[in-house]
């Protein structure tokens, strides 16, 4: 299970992240199309949601603030809004982008049957 974002700033720069049952929680960053940085098992052996996070703040994809922001507010989505959060629930782009990606990993580890 994968999905992508683009960069909020720089449209040349992709994340993909998510999870595959052979290598893990993964990521990537790629600037151009060029991999610029990678995160899996094979790199990181106790990958982790966190470590795909702190990747995407790394890049500013989103800020921690606006990681904090958003895990404050994905209790009072309904399910629905998990599916595709509604922009007027955040105050910007980065707090949507942030939960989007943590509602993606929940999602990919925890996959419907």
């Amino acid at each position: 299970m994968k999905r992508s974002f683009i960069h909020p700033e720089k449209s040349t720069i992709k994340a993909s992240i998510g999870f595959d049952r052979a290598i893990g929680w993964f990521a990537e960053i790629r600037d151009e199309g060029k991999l610029v940085e990678e995160y899996d098992n094979l790199i990181a052996p106790e990958s982790t949601v966190k470590g795909i996070l702190d990747l995407l703040i790394k890049y500013d994809f989103f800020t921690k603030w606006d990681l904090s922001e958003a895990l404050s507010l994905i209790p009072h989505l309904d399910e629905d809004e998990c599916e595709n959060p509604p922009p007027e629930v955040f105050e910007n782009d980065g707090e949507r982008l942030a939960a989007t990606a943590v509602l993606f990993l929940k999602q990919a580890a925890d996959p419907p049957e």
